[in-house]
């Protein structure tokens, strides 16, 4: 029998029976009672529990994006304008600037030239036929920058980050960053028009620097939309009730919430802890990295009574996290969801699977890599 721990084990490590059968693994590692715990000596401390779960992401002055990662930057560097962004007082402002050009008008007007620029045919893949260049292209639009810088932008930014959240990094490190760091202020700066996130942000005075990270932290953030998509996808072909519940249009944000809840794509989320701190009966030392299991303190039984069971208006979940940090896609997702999910049964009632899905193997994001289907209007 599958022990907790090792559950665990898979979980983070992302194996790849783990991403093909989630619901094994998060049955097994349920059964553990330490609410914070490591798995080695001298690695990060592991979130399961609701509880310590919601007392890390709530907590932002002491568990950071960036620990103490800020008295190592250079003032001025891509480094220190993000990290001012995920710790410091820019975040609000970033929340400002999304909330202004990504309005309720703004999205539905994006959502409809893309939508309308998608035909499927009878046999597809929904996931690379419709629901990648689906966020790919609406993206692009709210951003405000053509598609093919976006799809630079993006092959990029992982190892910008690499760097940038190395605690350890050395001057040959700083030279990649900022290489990299004017790479995508001159990639943003060629693709921009003057509309989206990028026009408000560059109306605001900002520098080429300052944009670069802001448009950095708003792909990463919401980089996981499409995994979401996908598990929202899955579990409405797969499971009748929420197949019925779906098609009925007042249920469908409390179906896509109750999916991310049972099968969340970020499967972790990574803080640093600014100071010493007490958690779980543990010591936190500055730097110590700490992680939420998404998955596991979605399913916290003390929280969510039959946690494992497919049921609507629970209580809100982790699946974008809390607080401060909280993913700034969140209601971006919603709407794109429920635009996409319920264009989809509208016009496709009798829509069922054409073959097994594939799973992306991953650590710390679950994605459905292809999910064909067979469209039926009735």
């Amino acid at each position: 029998m599958l022990g907790h721990r090792e559950a665990l084990t898979k979980i983070v490590d992302g194996d790849a029976e783990f991403h093909r059968v989630p619901d094994v693994f998060y049955r097994a590692a349920a059964g553990c009672a330490e609410p914070v715990l490591r798995l080695d000596d001298g690695g990060p401390w592991w979130c399961c529990s609701f509880a310590a779960a919601t007392e890390v992401l709530d907590r932002s002055a002491v568990f950071g994006m960036g620990g103490t990662l800020a008295t190592r930057t250079t003032p001025g560097d891509l480094a220190q304008h993000w990290l001012e962004l995920v710790d410091g007082e820019s975040h609000r402002l970033q929340r400002r600037v999304v909330q202004v050009a990504m309005s309720e008008v703004a999205l539905a007007a994006s959502l409809d030239r893309t939508l309308g620029g998608l035909d499927l045919p009878a046999s597809c893949d929904v996931m690379k036929d419709l629901a990648e260049p689906f966020w790919r292209r609406f993206q692009a639009d709210w951003l405000g920058l053509a598609e093919p810088h976006l799809t630079e932008l993006v092959e990029r930014i992982p190892a910008l980050l690499a760097v940038v959240m190395d605690l350890e990094r050395g001057p040959e490190d700083e030279q990649t960053a900022a290489e990299a760091a004017a790479t995508l202020a001159r990639l943003i700066g060629d693709g921009c028009g003057t509309g989206g996130v990028i026009g408000a942000l560059v109306a605001l005075g900002l520098s080429p620097t300052q944009v670069a990270a802001h448009v950095v932290n708003l792909v990463v953030d919401m980089s996981v939309i499409p995994a979401g998509l996908g598990i929202c996808l899955t579990r409405i072909i797969d499971d009748p009730q929420a197949r019925r519940d779906a098609a009925v249009a007042d249920r469908l944000p409390l179906v896509i919430d109750e999916c991310l809840r049972l099968d969340p794509p970020q499967l972790l989320l990574v803080r640093n802890a600014i100071a010493a701190v007490e958690l779980g009966g543990h010591t936190i030392c500055p730097d110590d990295q700490v992680i939420v299991v998404v998955g596991m303190a979605n399913r916290d039984a003390g929280f969510f009574p039959d946690p494992h069971a497919y049921r609507l208006r629970r209580r809100t979940a982790l699946s974008f996290g809390l607080g401060r940090h909280s993913c700034l896609g969140r209601r971006t997702f919603g709407l794109v969801a429920e635009a996409l999910v319920g264009s989809l049964l509208r016009r496709n009632p009798g829509l069922h699977r054409a073959g097994e899905s594939a799973h992306a193997t991953q650590v710390g994001i679950r994605s459905i890599e292809a999910l064909p289907v067979r469209l039926a209007a009735a």
